[in-house]
């Protein structure tokens, strides 16, 4: 068989491709896929990439057909170009693909079942055909979580943390590895999402001042941020962890399950625990919650034989991801196509929710000491390596 092509999205698809796509995860017993008709879904609300339902038609065969699906879901690449440019040069395409071919199957959180994935670097384009979950729905993240939801949640994704913390397999996976140049791309696609920024922000001078304040100590929160890769605690992370990413249980016998995994990748809990309750959550519910909600994630962890993290390193951490949160809004406002009426709800609710949690947890005082913090966190590894090594000799 020859390699598969990477379709560019729902209409490059053909009988013959979905064939051979299928064929190699499922067995078929001697039928064929016969016909496939699609629709484009959450259009407006796929800001990352084309989503499209496919229905599925088979002929022949002497078998029973229980294990083929009759509709699935397709996910290919955007088709806005520079939220296309983003996610490939972030890596977004090939980190959701290597998740679902190495990572799904048993890492701690519910997937959808995957049959087919694929990425063309060259091209920045990708395909993932996935079970068709309707007609359970997904969160809206316009309404926000409720604190039953958000307790939920949180102690799921303490049990994720909790099953991969520390675990040295993740630094072999040279996908999570950030490229060599990274820092500089993201320095750049700061400076140049500046300007759409700042009018899309226009009601939120809080936050204008914030991100001026970072972007002058922007290269060195980034080079901390990537240098601190395979730095203990460590774990793996969703990186997008929001309610509109969740189908929750809503009725016993509904199915928890989590996708969009482009952002996956090793690093602190912290800032999956920190985008969850900043982003999903609407300002009175966050502050009337986020403390029991911090506690519970850490007791969570704990119960989950995490006994070397003390709540106080989990709180500073919680407050330090959350300026993670400055330029992310800087580049996301540029690159990604929030023009419709759905986009421009969400990224109101966003710039708001956002605007208060950096408040609250002081972010511009924390802009002010970061420098000094990276300098003496630095010292402190450089002092505490030789120890270190010897403690474990």
């Amino acid at each position: 068989m020859t390699e598969l092509s990477v379709p560019v999205g729902p209409a490059d698809l053909t009988v013959e491709w979905m064939n051979e796509a299928l064929s190699s995860s499922l067995s078929l017993n001697g039928a064929r896929v016969a016909s496939i008709e699609w629709e484009q879904i959450a259009v407006g609300e796929g800001f990352a990439g084309q989503l499209a339902r496919i229905e599925i038609g088979y002929a022949g065969g002497s078998g029973t057909l229980d294990d083929a699906p009759s509709s699935l879901i397709g996910k290919f690449a955007s088709a806005h170009a520079e939220t296309r440019e983003l996610l490939a040069m972030a890596g977004g395409y090939e980190r959701e693909v290597r998740f679902y071919s190495d990572l799904a199957e048993g890492c701690g959180l519910p997937t959808p079942r995957c049959y087919h994935a694929a990425f063309d670097a060259e091209a920045g384009t990708c395909v993932i055909l996935l079970e068709d979950l309707s007609p359970a729905e997904t969160g809206d993240q316009v309404l926000g979580a409720t604190a039953e939801e958000a307790r939920f949640v949180v102690a799921e994704l303490a049990r994720f943390h909790a099953r991969w913390w520390n675990d040295e397999s993740l630094i072999s996976m040279e996908w999570m590895r950030p490229s060599a140049d990274m820092g500089e791309q993201i320095i750049t696609l700061f400076e140049t999402g500046l300007p759409a920024f700042e009018e899309k922000a226009a009601d939120y001078p809080r936050i204008r001042v914030l991100v001026r304040r970072a972007g002058k100590v922007l290269p060195m929160m980034v080079a901390e941020l990537l240098g601190r890769f395979g730095r203990q605690p460590y774990t793996l992370v969703h990186g997008d962890m929001r309610l509109d990413n969740l189908f929750l249980p809503v009725a016993d016998g509904d199915r928890f399950t989590v996708i969009d995994w482009q952002g996956t990748t090793l690093g602190a809990g912290a800032a999956d625990l920190s985008y969850w309750l900043a982003l999903s959550l609407t300002v009175e519910v966050r502050r009337a919650h986020e403390d029991e909600l911090l506690r519970l994630y850490h007791s969570t962890l704990v119960e989950h034989g995490v006994t070397d993290y003390k709540f106080s390193e989990l709180k500073r951490d919680y407050a330090g991801t959350l300026l993670a949160l400055i330029p992310f809004a800087v580049v996301a406002s540029n690159a990604l196509d929030l023009s419709s009426e759905r986009g421009q709800a969400l990224a109101g609710a966003i710039f708001s929710r956002m605007d208060e949690a950096l408040a609250d947890h002081k972010a511009g005082r924390l802009l002010l000491i970061a420098p000094w913090a990276i300098r003496a966190q630095r010292l402190w590894n450089a002092l505490r390596s030789p120890f270190a090594r010897r403690s474990r000799g």
